[in-house]
């Protein structure tokens, strides 16, 4: 009995031992840990403006392919500006796709194959739009009520007149003192493509 006493009060003072070199245990309070900080929510910048230039001037064909439903002519004008005459043609919808280059004279119109005069032109420019129509087509609705020719009080230009509204295909010839470099943008609101003829 006496050896199991000492046996035990030495089991007992070891473990006691022990105890004492246990870590303490963490605190359960949160009082002193940080919290999280909100976000910092920064002011947003607007987007720098576009600095897209236009395509520069050529006398190379432009053409670009525009899918979608039929293109409706609104208006064509034509303007002289500072260094080039502009020509619109002013749709009510969408831009269609078009081919515009330099063409030997004279101009034939579509489909007919009938001449076309460009009284004091040298040079020919043709526009040709697809899908697009002024006049109705298939069934469409007519868009376009102005003239076949238009002129302005224009420098290299002499006037660009109607050639065609056939098939879903649109197209308009302008007439040139001399062959001179073009430029071509789509714009909107409302929907147009313009040409500008360098006019010095």
């Amino acid at each position: 009995m006496r050896q199991r006493a000492i046996a035990l009060g030495f089991i007992a003072i070891t473990l006691a031992a022990c105890g004492m070199n246990l870590p303490e245990q963490m605190p359960t309070s949160t009082t002193n840990m940080p919290t999280p900080s909100a976000p910092v929510v920064l002011p947003s910048t607007p987007a720098p403006p576009s600095t897209a230039t236009p395509p520069a001037a050529s006398t190379s064909d432009i053409r670009e392919i525009r899918t979608g439903p039929i293109a409706h002519l609104a208006t064509a004008r034509m303007a002289r500006r500072e260094s080039s005459d502009r020509f619109v043609l002013e749709f009510t919808d969408r831009v269609p796709g078009y081919t515009i280059g330099y063409r030997p004279l004279p101009a034939h119109a579509d489909a007919s194959g009938e001449e076309i005069p460009l009284p004091g032109a040298t040079a020919l420019v043709q526009i040709t739009l697809s899908p697009a129509t002024g006049t109705g087509w298939v069934g469409d609705p007519r868009t376009y009520f102005g003239p076949s020719t238009v002129t302005a009080d224009t420098a290299s230009v002499t006037e660009a007149k109607a050639a065609g509204d056939f098939e879903a295909m649109l197209t308009w010839v302008v007439g040139l003192r001399t062959k001179v470099p073009f430029q071509v943008r789509v714009l909107d609101g409302p929907p147009r493509l313009v040409i500008d003829f360098s006019s010095n």
